[in-house]
């Protein structure tokens, strides 16, 4: 991947943020279209239908969702009970579920994140269009009018349907994640500091992520066995000289990003053997949902020359998930445990299936290059640490704090 591409993806992942009185009901000019409900009714359609397959236990079509759009109010679906403020569209867009508006938005935020709405973990996510104009004027800031232009002819950037729907599943995931566990410590050490740690630890992540990368892609057993036994030696090797509070920070976000980015993978793979014509078939972003079962196009960022980014997390967690598809099946069982994260049972995996071998992890290094590798991070470091404060400095700038 070149240096632009990354730079897209770098931005594009950071966008990956009580009681109610009966009321006769509302209907006027509402700030949402019929492609918005056909979207929101997609995705609480083929939620329906792939839930068990994809993670069981888990009832996205049931979660509360809070679809908005900047100034122009906020809908609420499947709540049980709305706070003040919201009152019930009569009839419903959604003819399967109740629908509640608020004229006011609760905050200004521009991202699909989760927010919990009267106790209730909700999924929010922006209107389509409001999204894609979130996303553009980022992109204006950071690439320059000039750049965007030759990128975007159109004059601006356009989110596929099915990657808009996806979206929903992820966050959804997100919802359930965090009622069932949330281990995030007040003392660990701020993401920004993570981005601007030393070029030996970026070398090496970069050939860990790669050896995860040939894990995942095998096309044998036995060298996937052997490749990831190699991913989580030099792993060990690496985490040895992080402090703990880095080491917590990538194996809370590796866990709740990668495993939602491989629900969100599963759902769209599920999603693409449902005839959904009859729902979006006016959506011109729409034309249809993508197989990804067995190879997510993703994974090929592992093999990206400069994966320091947030998004790292996401692709690490993803391959790790599909991984242990491979090698240990029942592996979502123990998703939940306290304390255990995707390469404890990745490593539990690999313990079953007696791949005990002896590595060293220098041996291993000479053979990736690793001096090659790391005098590219020293040369990079300095102009990366500049591109990604500012990448972050813009997240802080237009994120609501009291989202996650």
């Amino acid at each position: 991947m070149n240096r632009s591409k990354l730079l897209l993806a770098i931005l594009l992942s950071l966008f990956f943020i009580a009681s109610f009185n009966a009321v006769s009901g509302y209907s006027s000019n509402q700030p949402a279209d019929a492609l918005d409900w056909a979207r929101i009714d997609a995705f609480l359609r083929i939620a329906s239908r792939v839930k068990t397959d994809v993670w069981p236990g888990w009832e996205p079509d049931r979660t509360p969702i809070l679809l908005y759009g900047p100034g122009e109010g906020e809908f609420l679906i499947n709540h049980p009970a709305p706070p003040d403020g919201f009152k019930q569209v009569i009839p419903s867009p959604l003819p399967q579920h109740q629908v509640f508006y608020n004229p006011k938005n609760q905050s200004s935020g521009i991202t699909a994140t989760i927010l919990s709405v009267a106790g209730i973990g909700a999924i929010t996510i922006p209107k389509k269009s409001a999204y894609e104009q979130a996303v553009t004027d980022s992109m204006k800031r950071h690439l320059g009018k000039q750049d965007f232009d030759r990128r975007f002819p159109s004059g601006s950037y356009h989110e596929a349907t099915r990657v808009y729907i996806s979206m929903m599943a992820h966050e959804a995931f997100h919802t359930l994640q965090l009622s069932r566990r949330d281990e995030r410590a007040a003392g660990w050490p701020p993401m920004q500091k993570y981005y601007n740690l030393s070029a030996e630890n970026n070398a090496l992540r970069r050939i860990e992520s790669g050896l995860l990368y040939r894990a995942v892609t095998a096309q044998t057993e036995a060298e996937r066995l052997a490749r990831a036994a190699e991913f989580l030696n030099l792993r060990h090797y690496r985490r040895q000289r992080l402090s703990n509070g880095f080491v917590d920070l990538e194996r809370w976000q590796e866990w709740v990003e990668g495993g939602a980015t491989y629900v969100e993978s599963r759902f769209a793979s599920e999603a693409s053997r449902l005839e959904l014509r009859n729902v979006l078939g006016q959506d011109r972003d729409f034309s249809g949902f993508v197989n990804t079962k067995d190879s997510d196009p993703r994974l090929e960022l592992l093999r990206s020359s400069d994966v320091q980014h947030c998004g790292n997390f996401y692709w690490t967690g993803l391959a790790i998930a599909y991984l242990l598809d491979r090698v240990e099946p029942s592996w979502k069982q123990n998703y939940f445990a306290p304390t255990r994260y995707l390469d404890d049972l990745l490593s539990e995996a690999l313990a079953k299936s007696c791949q005990a071998q002896v590595i060293d992890s220098r041996s291993l290094l000479a053979a990736h290059q690793y001096e090659k590798v790391l005098a590219g991070e020293r040369a990079n470091l300095g102009k990366r640490r500049f591109e990604v404060d500012r990448l972050v400095g813009q997240l802080i700038e237009h994120r609501d704090p009291n989202r996650r």
